[in-house]
């Protein structure tokens, strides 16, 4: 699949957000070990595709094990995010992140950021040793290497 037609799935799939959520149409794979608070990360397994520049945009679900709060107060329980991943250089940044009131995308959703895939790039920040970021780049540049893995579960 060509990038514009990509990018016009990734857009098309981000307009229904508010009626189908996407952690029901998609394939999860939880990204390591929960955080201390409690959230957990989730990589979409059928997405990761490499663009013609070489960077690699994925998918990902951000389900918050304590409620996280908007700039306006407004909360919200998990987001689903399109990120940027430079395998080479270990560096990430997201495009678009979907803000939902519930856990596992459910609920209405609360906020909503989309940038053009030249901003992302230019956002672009190294992923700090051991920190969650490296986890993501990790799990999305294997993925991609090695296909979706054999035996595994998606999360309930």
């Amino acid at each position: 699949m060509n990038s514009p037609t990509r990018l016009r799935h990734i857009a098309l799939a981000l307009a229904c957000a508010c009626t189908v959520p996407h952690a029901l149409a998609t394939d999860w794979r939880r990204v390591g070990n929960p955080t201390p608070d409690g959230d957990n990360i989730y990589l979409d397994v059928n997405g990761p595709a490499r663009e013609p520049g070489g960077h690699v945009v994925a998918s990902l679900l951000f389900d918050y094990g304590q409620e996280h709060r908007t700039a306006d107060g407004r909360a919200y329980g998990s987001d689903v995010r399109i990120t940027r991943v430079d395998c080479q250089r270990e560096r990430l940044a997201d495009q678009s992140i979907v803000s939902y009131a519930g856990r596992a995308s459910q609920g209405p959703v609360v906020r909503r950021m989309v940038r053009p895939p030249s901003e992302a790039e230019a956002a672009m920040e190294p992923a700090l040793q051991h920190s969650t970021g490296q986890a993501i780049v990790w799990a999305v540049c294997e993925l991609l290497v090695r296909g979706k893995p054999r035996g595994y579960k998606p999360p309930p």
